[in-house]
């Protein structure tokens, strides 16, 4: 998988888990004490956070590291439509 890819994936897994647990983006900021922009590229697949960060935020979360970094959740893949 490229750095692409994981940084796509992972910030899908990440807005998730964020509406599962009735948090958003500024949760994320006050908790793990970063600037908006960082929340953002980390929100929007721009960058990818330091491994550190992703067990803080997994922790924060109460899920595995690994279900911010693995496609676990079969997500549907908005890149394409189905026709009928």
């Amino acid at each position: 998988m490229s750095e692409e890819e994981i940084k796509k994936l992972f910030s899908q897994n990440l807005n998730f888990y964020l509406s599962l647990n009735g948090k958003v983006q500024k949760d994320l900021v006050n908790y793990m004490h970063v600037s908006s922009s960082t929340a953002s590229n980390w929100c929007t697949g721009q960058k990818l956070p330091r491994m550190d960060k992703i067990q803080s935020i997994a922790n924060w979360l109460g899920i595995e590291k690994s279900d911010l970094l693995e496609n676990k959740l079969a997500l549907p893949d908005t890149s394409y439509k189905l026709d009928h």
